[in-house]
């Protein structure tokens, strides 16, 4: 994280069928750090406000996860590390 670029919007949108259908599923450890970020997701989004449309997306994924799920988990801690870190 200390290496990546810095992002200024949490979420582009909501997830296409196109996404869905050509991704493949997590596995057994990234679905594990997955549902780890979506509820710390969850926990910081009592904090502010901007957090609360991406933690509701991201949580429509818990059960069945794919990569360009834990992709856009990803756009959104860098977005996080942007607005709170720096």
């Amino acid at each position: 994280m200390e290496d990546c670029n810095p992002l200024y919007v949490p979420i582009m949108s909501t997830r296409t069928q196109e996404e869905v259908d050509g991704a493949d599923d997590l596995s057994a450890d990234e679905m594990f750090i997955f549902r780890r970020g979506v509820g710390s997701l969850r926990f910081y989004r009592s904090f502010t406000g901007d957090l609360n449309f991406v933690a509701k997306e991201l949580a429509h994924a818990l059960t069945t996860s794919k990569t360009t799920d834990m992709a856009r988990l990803k756009k959104c801690a860098r977005y996080i590390r942007v607005r709170w870190i720096m």
